[in-house]
């Protein structure tokens, strides 16, 4: 049996996505398609535009064999920590055989030798990062930059969102010597920051949730698959739905909270911290708050995932290495296809980790670092259902009451 892995946040699941699952298992001859899917909060800093059931239940539906949940910590990090903990969950299944991702390049051959680089690290391409950082750029910015320096590699090949992520997923297969072997599908429609909805092409996620917040809700579902516009025109019509803003309140008591120990949250470097203390009267909204944080060298991006820790209390032992901090300590199931079910078998006989498939198995599954894990994980779904509950006034959902997502 061939399976193939993609990585994915769907938020909210579009036609192209369904258009990648469905060539990544034509192209790579798979017979099953495992998603490895954010939460619900993602790499952007923010919550899940739906929440993890729904999009699961969308993937389900257009060919996806299983959905897998990513841990929060790689699902709300940046890139590179985003596609460690990615490809780490992945590996530790012990039954993916390929990698399929969507790149603006299309060309495994043009993306190797940028992650060769990335991944080795010859002495010229950290000196010359070093001083482009010590130059005030970013660091998107200065990786490009000290790239074309050592290498001449042209910059433009790392501005596209997809190419930036092919590239840590294949320069992290390489560095676990993971068996699965990358595959890239060439990226079509609209660009992934696009806010554009298109009726020719695959219009992109961030339109798709502009338009739903802009009032435009007809306008979007022609980017839809059928199923994935049902479920969105239904989240909209019970106002089951969230932006950064709606977790404003929750974001303000827990900066509050902490002001004198920021520095221990995740990705929360000291300048930032400082911000953060001598402006947090003028705190009026998560939006309003991140714009007027930002900073020449700080990214909004950045910026939104910092506040996002600090929000679901995501703290990093400074002593304890980031690859151990990021790798999966069990695999939760979201959902599958009856269809599938011997995937489970499968993962079960093969995979290094626990396989949780219903929370009720966690106590007596896992160790007690583990189970910790499992528990930071439940409080911060928790913390997004009470806010979806606040907004809709539907009733609060419960991890442990909801039933398995088989299809």
């Amino acid at each position: 049996m061939k399976i193939t892995g993609i990585v994915a946040e769907f938020n909210p699941f579009h036609s192209g996505h369904e258009f990648l699952i469905k060539k990544a298992l034509q192209e790579t001859s798979s017979d099953a398609c495992i998603v490895v899917m954010s939460g619900d909060f993602v790499q952007r800093g923010a919550p899940a535009f739906i929440n993890k059931y729904l999009r699961a239940e969308a993937a389900l539906n257009s060919g996806c064999s299983m959905v897998i949940e990513l841990n929060q910590q790689s699902a709300t990090g940046s890139a590179p920590e985003f596609a460690e903990g990615a490809i780490r969950l992945l590996n530790s299944l012990g039954v993916i055989d390929t990698l399929a991702f969507g790149s603006e390049s299309g060309d495994i051959a043009a993306l190797g030798p940028v992650c060769d680089i990335l991944s080795e690290e010859p002495a010229s391409y950290k000196e010359s990062l070093k001083q482009c950082l010590a130059s005030g750029l970013s660091f998107p910015a200065a990786r490009a930059a000290a790239l074309n320096a050592c290498a001449g590699i042209d910059p433009a090949i790392l501005k596209g969102s997809n190419n930036i992520l092919a590239l840590e997923y294949m320069r992290m297969l390489k560095l676990t010597k993971s068996r699965i072997v990358p595959f890239t599908i060439k990226r079509e429609g609209e660009a992934y920051n696009s806010g554009s909805i298109s009726a020719s092409s695959f219009s992109s996620a961030k339109a798709i949730r502009e338009a739903v917040i802009n009032n435009a809700p007809e306008l979007p579902l022609s980017a839809m698959p059928e199923h994935a516009a049902s479920i969105l025109v239904d989240s909209i019509a019970k106002k089951a739905f969230l932006t950064a803003d709606d977790l404003s309140s929750e974001l303000l008591y827990a900066l509050r909270m902490n002001l004198p120990e920021l520095e221990d949250f995740y990705d929360l470097v000291p300048e930032l911290a400082d911000r953060i203390r001598n402006t947090i009267d003028e705190y009026k909204s998560f939006s309003q708050y991140t714009e007027l944080l930002k900073t020449k060298n700080m990214t909004y991006t950045a910026i939104s995932r910092s506040l996002i820790h600090v929000l679901l209390g995501i703290r990093r032992d400074k002593n304890c290495a980031i690859s151990d901090f990021l790798s999966p300590q069990y695999i939760r199931v979201l959902g599958f296809r009856k269809d599938s079910s011997k995937l489970l078998k499968l993962i079960a006989e093969n995979s290094s980790v626990p396989l949780i498939i219903r929370p009720t198995e966690a106590a007596e599954k896992l160790s007690k670092k583990a189970l910790r894990s499992f528990n930071e994980e439940i409080r911060s779904a928790n913390i997004y259902e009470s806010v979806i509950s606040r907004r809709s006034g539907l009733s609060f959902s419960s991890e442990f009451r909801r039933r398995m997502l088989t299809l």
